[in-house]
């Protein structure tokens, strides 16, 4: 079997990104790029008439692409995954899959050039154009064919900076769950991960002994900063980078009110970035999956993008793929009560739940469409990958 190799790294001054200059000041920030507006108006694949959402189901109103539509891009497609969303089961999925499917998987940390300073400079990190752009320049010309980019990254407009607009995929996780996860990592930690390098966060912890022995519950009741002041993950992630599509839309932090858990949330903003996430996420995104129903994802995944998920189930109960994918499980996560999360749901998390609530129904959608029942029992060859196989790759984390 042929396996793939991660190649070293080019340099970065050998490619050189210039973004164009364009008159923006008149373009609005919820524009979706060229390419998926041409091909929402189009006929779906294969000369299949188009077939939009049910009336009942509300979408109609958003001007939801079809249902059937294909994919704005076959060669490059970027899962811009998110914390705590699943992304580590998927990594090691779609590792196996690439060699199943003839693909190149790109997966890249968040930081691709200097991780100590990377918070500091503007290109790089999740927020980052130009170290991405760079950076995919570089692959793509030395894989044209079928590339799977895999990084933690907020949305971007690949045509701000000369590039081909990929196809956008991600794995979304109801923000209660996802909130508990985090909260309880940035404590103890990965499980199976035990270096001094993959403990979370725990060897930057803010807070004091006693923040830190709190449970969730204890810091909703208590109107702590660090779970009423929340990072908005799902927002900026489906917002956006700071572009000259978006401009400085997507920034929703106070940069003048700053406490021990880092800038406390500006809500006016947040309701503007909201309404540009929202509009990506209809727009700008091909397929969603949801956490919760990873079974249904991968099925409806493999329905909508073959060339790359073909084999999905299979691939996901691939002996190498199990042992490596639990891997990022949170050491210790006692949980929450309803209360608290009522609470948080309804205060720091609305804005959370109003994508989770749209991604879940476009979601139903698509399962509808593609006769995929929940919880219907999934049928795979179990002999496919029947074996552990050593695959002797380097992913960085």
């Amino acid at each position: 079997m042929n396996r793939q190799k991660k190649p070293e790294e080019v340099p970065k001054e050998e490619t050189k990104i210039e973004i164009k200059e364009e008159n923006v000041a008149e373009k609005p920030a919820e524009i979706a790029p060229k390419r998926v507006v041409e091909v929402q108006r189009a006929v779906a694949s294969n000369g299949v008439a188009p077939v939009y959402a049910s009336k009942e189901s509300g979408l109609q109103e958003l001007d939801i692409p079809p249902l059937n539509m294909a994919p704005p891009n076959r060669n490059f497609v970027f899962h811009n995954k998110m914390p705590k969303c699943g992304g580590t089961s998927m990594k090691y999925i779609l590792w196996v899959l690439s060699e199943d499917n003839d693909f190149y998987l790109d997966y890249q940390p968040p930081c691709l050039g200097d991780r100590a300073n990377c918070a500091r400079n503007g290109d790089d990190g999740t927020d980052g154009q130009l170290e991405l752009a760079r950076h995919v320049t570089a692959k793509r010309a030395e894989k044209p064919d079928k590339f799977f980019l895999l990084k933690h990254h907020h949305w971007m407009n690949f045509t701000d900076v000369g590039l081909e607009q990929p196809t956008y995929v991600n794995v979304i996780r109801h923000p209660m769950g996802r909130f508990n996860s985090v909260y309880y990592f940035q404590r103890y930690g990965f499980a199976k991960m035990g270096t001094d390098e993959r403990q979370g966060a725990r060897h930057t912890w803010k807070g004091s002994q006693e923040d830190f022995d709190q449970t969730l519950d204890e810091c909703v009741a208590k109107k702590s900063d660090e779970c009423f002041e929340p990072t908005q993950v799902m927002v900026s992630y489906f917002c956006g980078t700071q572009g000259k599509t978006n401009e400085d839309r997507c920034k929703v932090k106070d940069p003048k009110n700053v406490t021990k858990w880092g800038h406390r949330n500006d809500w006016n903003k947040l309701r503007r970035a909201t309404d540009i996430a929202k509009n990506h996420v209809v727009k700008n995104y091909y397929m969603i999956g949801i956490l919760e129903h990873f079974n249904e994802t991968l099925t409806l995944f493999s329905k909508m993008l073959p060339e790359y998920f073909e084999g999905a189930h299979a691939a996901k109960h691939d002996p190498w793929a199990v042992q490596f994918g639990s891997s990022s499980k949170t050491a210790k996560n006692p949980g929450y009560s309803q209360k608290s999360a009522d609470i948080l749901m309804a205060g720091p998390l609305r804005y959370e739940m109003e994508l989770y609530n749209l991604c879940q129904k476009i979601f139903y959608e698509r399962l509808k469409y593609y006769k995929i029942e929940l919880g219907e029992e999934v049928v795979f060859d179990k002999t496919k990958h029947s074996e552990f196989i050593p695959r002797h790759v380097h992913l960085k984390d």
